[in-house]
């Protein structure tokens, strides 16, 4: 399929801006894609035309979302049945252990987070609706990989580039095989302190209709040494689970 190079550009900066809460200049926007000033100028203005953008700072003129980039975004999670069933849930889970909980889908070799509830006095963490991160060192995504179909799984891990973000982080394909395993046997998938230094995330998956993982739930607050791993893990899996049910998934008992 033949991609529209200036249509590519377009997304690629609304993208770009929206991964910047600060705003971005022309020239950073050029800079970090490696763009004419001239075609970004011009995808700017049409983007501003339309509300997508708006300019931060007159002076410096910093673009960030504007708000027509919102109101896409919250029909998206108005229109995605996945994230109103799971709304309640998420909620329920979040109060009940005081910590911030997500639901993600695979976006290609990523987690994509397409839903966040975070109750009063959580813990703030970086990941919001529509960020992303590596599969293999958080919860969401290790157990996304977990149960996908072999074939599918190891065409993912084999093109994995495994960086460190912590020293606690998976750097090996054997070592996420072997978690794997262990996930599968649980039921739950772990971040321990794998993504961010004193971030501990439990998470489980979420079953179509056709008992074919199709998201996952998680929970995230500070790591305790007291931190009761096997009965928090059992709240998000039975939040998992509700979810699976109301998704259709026969196959689950609750």
């Amino acid at each position: 399929m033949r991609i529209n190079r200036t249509s590519k550009r377009t997304i690629d900066i609304l993208e770009l801006i929206s991964k910047n809460k600060k705003g971005l200049t022309l020239k950073e926007i050029t800079r970090i894609m490696d763009i004419p000033q001239t075609s970004a100028f011009d995808i700017l203005q049409t983007l501003l035309s339309m509300n997508l953008i708006a300019e931060k700072n007159e002076t410096y003129k910093k673009y960030i979302l504007g708000i027509k980039a919102y109101e896409i975004g919250m029909a998206y999670t108005y229109n995605n049945d996945i994230i109103q069933i799971s709304i309640p849930y998420l909620e329920e889970l979040g109060e009940k252990l005081g910590k911030t909980s997500f639901l993600g889908i695979l976006d290609k070799d990523q987690v994509a987070y397409i839903y966040k509830y975070e109750p009063s006095n959580a813990v703030v963490t970086t990941a919001k609706i529509g960020s992303r991160n590596d599969i293999y060192s958080t919860s969401l995504g290790k157990v996304l990989l977990a149960y996908l179909e072999e074939e599918q799984q190891l065409e993912l891990i084999n093109t994995m580039q495994f960086t460190q973000k912590t020293k606690r982080t998976i750097d090996s394909k054997i070592k996420l095989l072997k978690e794997i395993e262990i996930i599968k046997e649980k039921g739950y998938g772990i971040d321990n302190r794998e993504l961010e230094e004193y971030i501990f995330c439990i998470g489980a998956p979420v079953f179509d209709n056709k008992n074919k993982i199709i998201a996952a739930v998680s929970v995230t607050g500070l790591y305790k040494e007291d931190l009761e791993i096997e009965k928090e893990a059992s709240f998000v899996i039975e939040t998992a689970k509700n979810i699976s049910v109301k998704m259709g998934n026969k196959n689950i008992s609750l």
